[in-house]
């Protein structure tokens, strides 16, 4: 059985960047998966890839949806 990656919230995050599946899923993005790697790919999030993995600074996500740290 799959599971579902938790629900994050970026203004209580301590880690130093999330997933785009878990920004998706996110309190504050409430977007669907596909539209966080549309972003990515025209450039409006930036993030650090890690072999096949994206990975978005929690400051960028923060920044992207105007969340207070």
């Amino acid at each position: 059985m799959r599971q579902r990656t938790p629900v994050v919230d970026l203004a209580t995050c301590t880690r130093p960047w999330v997933t785009p599946r878990e920004l998706a899923r996110s309190t504050e993005a409430d977007c669907h998966e596909r539209t966080i790697r549309k972003m990515i790919a025209n450039g409006a999030i930036q993030v650090t890839k890690i072999g096949r993995c994206y990975r978005i600074p929690i400051d960028e996500a923060c920044r992207l949806f105007h969340v207070k740290r």
